[in-house]
């Protein structure tokens, strides 16, 4: 009889010590909601990578699907704005389009470059545009663009999508 009961107290004090410490796995799903939130924060406030017009150009867009470009030469590339007129209306024009755009601000702008920083609904992922003005012999302006993420792999194509909508509001806004 002692061997049998022994064998049992032997897993006995295993098992109590396990449900006793059950309450720390009730911790940890806590604990992930917290981590998980913390990531997705960072989307919030990161740091605006190095953007701005080098040499004449704007920084190329990386190899992952977040960005897309009119300055690009694959088949993911979108054509450049044009605007039949001088680069202050064009930029007042792309501008007024811009500020009506929500959860967006200016960042930076110059006499033909503008930063414009995007913000999404949910999260608050902020997606950096920039736009290059440059004028033809014509009187016509050419705009450039590239619209990236700060964070992630993957956009699931919203980059794409918000340039087509300013497109389509910068080709249909009416002369001024």
């Amino acid at each position: 009889m002692k061997q049998r009961s022994t064998l049992f107290f032997s897993r006995g004090p295993d098992w109590t010590n396990w449900v006793k410490s059950e309450s720390k796995f009730k911790k940890i799903p806590a604990a992930l909601a917290l981590a998980f939130a913390a990531s997705l924060l960072t989307g919030c406030f990161s740091t605006p990578p190095e953007l701005g017009v080098q040499n004449g150009t704007l920084k190329p867009c990386p190899s992952t699907p977040n960005c897309v470009t009119s300055m690009g030469t694959d088949s993911e590339s979108m054509p450049a704005l044009t605007f039949n007129g001088s680069i202050v209306a064009a930029k007042v024009r792309l501008i007024d389009i811009i500020s009506d755009m929500p959860r967006t601000s200016i960042i930076e702008q110059n006499h033909n470059y503008v930063h414009a920083a995007f913000s999404s609904k949910l999260f608050g992922f902020v997606d950096d545009v920039e736009f290059l003005l440059s004028s033809t012999p014509d009187n016509k302006t050419i705009i450039d663009f590239r619209s990236a993420s700060r964070l992630g792999y993957s956009d699931l194509g919203v980059n794409k999508e918000r340039m087509n909508a300013i497109t389509a509001q910068f080709e249909n806004a009416k002369p001024e």
